[in-house]
């Protein structure tokens, strides 16, 4: 099944369909992924409306779990996600730049900001950032400063998704072995 088809993720739900809800995964014994499908809405929406009402505790406990994180909608979602998040951060990727932002691009070239946050705050991807660097004339003897913090960055966060990574698969493990 294609994302596009949950097309009502972003709706409130009505009384009659918390009802349903309820009646479909406690009595019908309906899975996430068969509820989702009813519901035009994600099985992560699905899972997040059981566990506010209270008949989860956990998500990796739902009926389907595995089985979601398993498909290949999950995958598309997960992808969409990231596209979504990485369009958010780079908004400015291609657009001219302003002398004021030039200006602060200096700024921050010089206080040995690292590079992964001047991308954040300019919104746009690391090669403009170093392309307007060159074009500004911001060269210095040794940037292994900026390239240790930049190293650093990215180890912080492959250790995050990695500790993500750990608590899906303790889940999997937890759901399996229930």
């Amino acid at each position: 099944m294609n994302i596009e088809y949950y097309d009502r993720r972003k709706e409130e739900w009505s009384t009659s369909e918390t009802e349903q809800l309820h009646i479909e995964y406690l009595y019908k014994q309906l899975s996430i992924l068969q509820i989702a499908y009813v519901h035009k809405r994600t099985p992560g929406d699905i899972l997040y409306k059981l566990k506010i009402l209270h008949i989860i505790s956990e998500y990796k406990y739902a009926r389907g779990y595995v089985d979601y994180i398993n498909s290949n909608l999950y995958t598309q979602i997960m992808e969409k996600m990231h596209n979504e998040k990485k369009k958010r951060l780079e908004q400015n990727v291609g657009q001219p730049w302003t002398s004021e932002e030039d200006s602060q691009l200096i700024s921050e070239y010089n206080s040995n900001i690292n590079m992964t946050e001047i991308c954040k705050i300019h919104k746009r991807n690391i090669g403009g950032i170093r392309s307007r660097f060159k074009r500004l004339n911001c060269k210095k003897e040794s940037n292994q400063l900026q390239d240790f913090n930049e190293l650093k960055e990215t180890v912080k966060e492959l250790k995050e998704t990695v500790k993500e990574l750990t608590g899906m698969l303790h889940a999997i493990y937890e759901f399996e072995t229930a």
